[in-house]
């Protein structure tokens, strides 16, 4: 039965209004702390900044704000992409303080009393805004065409309530990923005593000579693992569903993989794409070409491919270096053998896959590594837990999205929805 009898039909433009971000002058780019953040579609990648925008690259000091041409965002904004690539990803996100917001972005500004933030915010969830491309070789959207949009509209009473059910599950999935984040944390930090200070048990009053352990080696990578792959150098046609098609932006700069926002490739064409390998859990997957230093581990529930410039590291099934090379790679000691070894191509600079087995580390003893291995599996795995509860929970909420904000679902359904899972 439809529950949205008495809902008003209205256009986008009725319910906000829609403003294009400012230009950032490279000269004012680059400040960590300031009186607001200038956030950039970049910004949109961070785990931080999934539903919210928390953090920013970007800030502005109050000297500054005469030298932009445009107004912050007010709090209760929704923005997106309005140009681009990113603008088919379909992504919206949330803004809880003032913020200014780069021109490749588009705010959506609720109108008070006609609309709650949180519901449009919600409604535009549910946008395609591909499918409102004004572009040819360049895709984007003018606020006049996505201002034409029709949406529904309830009462304000009935749109806080459908707001807040889906905001249940945000929160939900926020919580989750400040553990996964202080998780990652103590894997981190635990790497560092043990391989960078050489603090491991049995070791932990050593004094520092800048010379290894007793046991320790400086090898080559290659002798971690078992074979380095790259991925194909093209790009398949996208399927609706299939074996998920990774690219750069699911992996995220803290060293997760977000398969939030995928492409797919078809049955019938995956084989072809995996003929030279295909992903499996505990891979650990790396961009190499022009985003560099992200690394994420294939999860066991994974089912894919590799998109361009990503490759893989493949350790043996029972080696005791996986976790140690995992976190290894996020370590400054990689990050300078990085850093040392990148070509400057003629557009990207790129990490030369075919020297990559010869960089050097420092490799602890088998012993060592399999008791950090024995502390840090288990952590490991309740990120994994609390990552699949994440996906079940995005699920879910993805679910009931379209149908309550169209008025199909009665609310007392969706709250006992909500209920069985909080």
């Amino acid at each position: 039965m439809k529950n949205n009898v008495n809902w008003k039909s209205l256009t986008l433009g009725d319910v906000c209004t829609l403003r294009g971000g400012s230009a950032f002058s490279p000269s004012l780019q680059g400040r960590g702390a300031g009186d607001l953040p200038f956030i950039k579609v970049r910004d949109f990648n961070s785990p931080q900044n999934s539903i919210y925008i928390n953090a920013a690259d970007h800030w502005v000091a109050g000297e500054d704000a005469t030298k932009i041409q445009g107004k912050p965002f007010e709090e209760g904004t929704s923005v997106f992409a309005k140009i681009g690539e990113a603008l088919k990803h379909n992504r919206v996100r949330f803004l809880t303080r003032r913020t200014y917001i780069d021109n490749n972005l588009m705010g959506a500004i609720p109108k008070k009393g006609v609309i709650e933030p949180e519901f449009l915010f919600h409604i535009l969830r549910t946008f395609d805004f591909a499918a409102s491309n004004s572009g040819t070789s360049v895709p984007y959207i003018t606020a006049s065409a996505l201002a034409q949009t029709p949406v529904l509209i309830p009462a304000l009473h009935i749109q806080n309530r459908i707001a807040s059910i889906l905001d249940a599950y945000d929160k939900l999935m926020e919580v989750n990923r400040r553990r996964i984040g202080l998780l990652e944390e103590v894997k981190r930090r635990l790497f560092e005593e043990w391989f960078v200070h050489y603090r491991f048990p049995g070791n932990e009053d050593r004094v520092t000579t800048g010379e290894l352990p007793e046991g320790w080696k400086r090898v080559p990578i290659e002798q971690a693992y078992e074979g380095l792959y790259d991925g194909p150098h093209a790009t398949p046609k996208p399927s609706t569903n299939g074996p998920v098609f990774l690219g750069i932006g699911n992996i995220t700069e803290s060293g997760q993989l977000d398969l939030s926002n995928v492409r797919h490739i078809s049955e019938t064409e995956f084989p072809n794409w995996t003929r030279r390998v295909t992903p499996r859990p505990g891979d650990i997957v790396f961009t190499y070409e022009a985003t560099l230093n992200r690394y994420a581990m294939i999860p066991r529930d994974f089912r894919g491919c590799l998109g361009r410039r990503l490759a893989l590291i493949r350790t043996e099934q029972a080696s005791v270096y996986r976790n140690f090379l995992f976190l290894y790679f996020f370590s400054a000691d990689w990050r300078e053998t990085i850093t040392r070894n990148i070509l400057s191509g003629a557009t990207v600079e790129r990490i030369p896959l075919s020297k990559l087995p010869t960089f050097p580390i420092n490799l602890p003893p088998q012993a060592i590594a399999a008791k950090f291995d024995r502390i840090v599996q288990p952590i490991f795995d309740q990120v994994e837990g609390i990552r699949k509860s994440n996906i079940v929970l995005q699920s879910q909420r993805d679910m009931l999205l379209p149908r309550l904000i169209s008025g199909q679902l009665p609310l007392w359904t969706a709250e006992r929805e909500l209920e069985a899972v909080a």
